[in-house]
């Protein structure tokens, strides 16, 4: 099983209010990122908090996209429009909001939730 049948698998399997969270882990995963180098933020991280009492397709990130973009590629993700990369069988869009280095949030105020395919 290639890495897409693997994530198509995962995402049809995981529980709705894990969803953006396994998502999230494989991608890490795939582009080598730990869980402090890519932060979800806005609606995605609000369904991750709640456990799907609300729920986003859309996944807004706070990462260094370099690494990410050969991952999406890949997985068949298309460039949608300014920072937005979209999958029409997942129903999922990543947007990239700044680098991680322009993380306007508190640290500490961030959570890493356990999946079984990694920390997010």
């Amino acid at each position: 099983m290639n890495s897409v049948e693997r994530v198509s698998r995962i995402l049809g399997e995981a529980e709705p209010g894990l969803r953006v969270a396994c998502f999230r882990a494989l991608l890490a995963t795939e582009a080598r990122l730990g869980p402090d180098d890519m932060i979800i933020v806005g609606g995605s991280a609000l369904e991750i908090y709640t456990r799907g009492g609300y729920t986003s397709s859309d996944i807004d990130v706070v990462v260094d996209k370099e690494p990410l973009l050969p991952v999406l590629k890949a997985w068949g993700f298309r460039w949608s429009s300014r920072e937005m990369w979209y999958h029409e069988e997942w129903k999922i869009t990543v947007g990239f909001v700044n680098p991680i280095g322009r993380f306007h949030g508190s640290r500490e105020r961030t959570e890493v939730i356990a999946t079984p395919y990694g920390s997010v």
